[in-house]
């Protein structure tokens, strides 16, 4: 018979194994082991939780796990990623970048946990623009007193063969609501989109506009976690927020 034991917690374990099992023991006790260990960490991460959770009341705090850095934990809130100590007595909001294949870890795991079903979205309210066969499905939010989306609304028609639908996100200043009914009522929104951005000029709309389809825009927007615009979903759902040339959006998909 073989015979091990293991105590951790004020816990003893005893494993009797039948012939000659050391092995068998050995797999065992490191599972159990393991096991202690990873309940350890979650209550530690539980009750972090709750510190953060009872010192910054106003934020939602989804999650929390260790970092990739020993001693520091990832907090997850409000769709957002930051990093505090074990007791959530100091928060640390930055980036933490792999050293050895300098990838931004924290812009990874923002990317991971705001990643959507593109196909969920109501493209029935969006400006459809299409280049070449339009495989390539791909949303975006503008405002359109935005500068930057003006300025990438013209990196789009250099994405090829993509559908793009961009939905405007009327937040940026009180006649930014005015100015995205005038574009979704025109005869033409993607026409009248384009005049826009080219001339900053809209002409006036024939017929009613309802304003319900803007507020369910804003709405949707508050829902994605959207803090601004240019904000872009890739066809994986992943998203990428602020400018982004046609090229590099390209790449991006294409590296999926």
């Amino acid at each position: 018979m073989s015979h091990t034991s293991a105590q951790s917690h004020g816990l003893r374990y005893s494993i009797t194994m039948p012939g000659n099992s050391k092995l068998q023991a050995a797999l065992l006790l490191v599972t159990v082991l393991a096991a202690m260990h990873s309940a350890s960490f979650a209550a530690q991460e539980e009750k972090l939780k709750q510190i953060l959770q009872e010192k910054i009341p106003e934020l939602k705090i989804e999650g929390v796990r260790e970092s990739p850095i020993i001693g520091l934990y990832e907090v997850v809130a409000n769709s957002r990623v930051f990093y505090s100590d074990q007791m959530g007595r100091h928060v640390i909001i930055g980036n933490i970048i792999n050293a050895t294949t300098q990838q931004n870890l924290t812009e990874n795991r923002f990317n991971e946990i705001n990643r959507i079903a593109i196909s969920d979205l109501p493209f029935q309210h969006a400006i459809k623009i299409k280049n070449g066969n339009g495989k390539r499905i791909i949303a975006t939010f503008f405002d359109p007193n935005c500068s930057f989306c003006k300025k990438m609304s013209p990196e789009l028609d250099k994405v090829p063969n993509a559908t793009i639908y961009i939905f405007l996100q009327a937040t940026l200043s009180p006649d930014s609501v005015a100015k995205s009914e005038m574009i979704l009522c025109s005869d033409n929104p993607p026409l009248a989109w384009k005049q826009w951005v080219q001339r900053g000029k809209i002409a006036a709309r024939r017929t009613p506009c309802q304003s319900a389809v803007i507020q369910e825009l804003i709405s949707l927007g508050k829902k994605l976690n959207i803090k601004g615009t240019p904000t872009t979903f890739l066809p994986s759902g992943e998203r990428v927020e602020g400018f982004i040339s046609g090229k590099d959006l390209t790449t991006r998909i294409d590296q999926m």
